[in-house]
C-alpha cells in the first residue's frame, strides 16, 4: 500500500499532467479558432 505522501506525491503530478494537457488543448483549439477567422 503507498504511503500517504507517495500517494499525495502521485495524485499531485497527476494533476499537473492533466492540467498542462488541458492547457495545451485549448492553446490549439485558440490558434485554429483565429485561423479560421
Amino acid at each position: 500500500m503507498l504511503s500517504l505522501q507517495a500517494w499525495a506525491l502521485s495524485s499531485l503530478y497527476a494533476n499537473l499532467s492533466e492540467r498542462c494537457a488541458a492547457n495545451e488543448q485549448w492553446r490549439f483549439n485558440t490558434m485554429t479558432d483565429e485561423e479560421e477567422h
